[in-house]
C-alpha cells in the first residue's frame, strides 16, 4: 500500500508539472529545433505518466520486488519529478520574474543613452513611471508595452548592463527620396509573427511618432536584432542585461512631413 501510494504521487506530481509547463509555455511549432529541444521531452514524459497512472488506476501496482529494485524505481521516478519542476518554475520565473532585483545601471553613453529616459505611456494606456532599463530589468516586461513574446530566449553571458538604441530603417531611404513610414502593425507582425522577422527583433519596438511600444523578449534574454558572426562576439549577449530598442524610424514621411532624424519626431513614450 505506501508502494502503491508513492506511485500515485510521483506520477501525478509528474504529470501536473507537465501539463502546467505545456498550458503556460503553449508550443505552437512542434518541428522547430527550438521547440523540440524546449517541449518535446516534456510531452513525451507526460504522455507516458498518464499511461502510467492510467493502469495503475485498472490493474494496482505489481509485485514491488527487492528493496533495491523498490529504490530504483521511486529514485528515478523522483529524479524525473525534480526535472520537470525545474522546466516548469524556470519557465515561470523567466516569464513572471517581477522580483528579480535590477541589475546596476552603467554611466550614460551613447549605448546607454535611453536607459535614464523616463518613458510615458501613450494616450489610453495605463501609467508607465519607470526608466527604460528599470521596467526592463526588474519587471522583464514593460507595464506600458504590448506584451508579444516569440519565445526563442537564451541567456546572457554576463558583464555590465547596457542599452543599445538603434532604428528600424526598413526602407531604402535618402535624404533626397525619402520614403513613406512603414506601419509599427507591419513590423509588429513581422517581428512577431515572420520567420524571418523573429530571427532579427528586437527586446522592444518603439514608434516614435504614436508612443505605441512592442516588446518580443523579456529582460533577462538576449535578443536578435544585432548581427552575431560565429567565432566572433555575441554583442547580443554580452552583458548582465543588452536591452535593445528598436526606433521606427528612417528619413521618412509622416503626414505629409518629412523627418530627417530621429529627434525630429514627437518622440512620444520617452518622456
Amino acid at each position: 500500500m505506501p508502494y502503491t501510494l508513492t506511485l500515485y504521487v510521483l506520477l501525478g506530481v509528474g504529470l501536473a508539472a507537465s501539463v502546467g509547463f505545456l498550458v503556460l509555455h503553449r508550443p505552437r511549432r512542434f518541428f522547430r529545433m527550438v521547440e523540440i529541444s524546449a517541449s518535446w521531452w516534456v510531452i513525451i514524459i507526460g504522455l507516458i505518466y498518464a499511461r502510467s497512472l492510467l493502469l495503475l488506476g485498472i490493474r494496482g501496482a505489481a509485485s514491488p520486488g527487492p528493496w533495491r529494485d523498490i529504490a530504483l524505481s521511486l529514485g528515478l521516478l523522483a529524479a524525473i519529478d525534480g526535472l520537470l519542476l525545474v522546466r516548469l518554475f524556470s519557465y515561470l520565473r523567466c516569464s513572471c520574474g517581477t522580483t528579480h532585483k535590477a541589475h546596476p545601471r552603467t554611466p550614460e553613453s551613447p549605448s546607454t543613452a535611453l536607459s535614464g529616459k523616463r518613458l510615458t505611456a501613450p494616450e489610453g494606456a495605463s501609467s508607465c513611471p519607470r526608466t527604460l532599463m528599470e521596467a526592463t530589468v526588474s519587471d522583464l516586461w514593460m507595464p506600458c508595452a504590448k506584451r508579444l513574446s516569440i519565445a526563442n530566449t537564451a541567456p546572457m553571458d554576463g558583464g555590465p548592463a547596457k542599452a543599445i538604441a538603434h532604428t528600424t530603417w526598413d526602407r531604402k531611404a535618402t535624404k533626397a527620396k525619402p520614403q513613406d513610414l512603414v506601419p509599427c502593425a507591419n513590423l509588429r507582425t513581422y517581428f512577431g509573427s515572420n520567420a524571418s522577422g523573429r530571427q532579427a527583433a528586437p527586446h522592444v519596438l518603439w514608434d516614435p511618432f504614436t508612443g505605441r511600444m512592442v516588446q518580443f523578449f523579456p529582460a533577462n534574454s538576449r535578443s536578435l536584432s544585432l548581427r552575431d558572426l560565429s567565432g566572433e562576439t555575441l554583442t547580443s549577449r554580452v552583458g548582465s542585461v543588452v536591452i535593445q530598442v528598436e526606433a521606427l524610424f528612417l528619413w521618412c514621411r509622416v503626414g505629409g512631413k518629412t523627418f530627417e532624424k530621429l529627434t525630429d519626431t514627437p518622440c512620444k513614450g520617452k518622456g
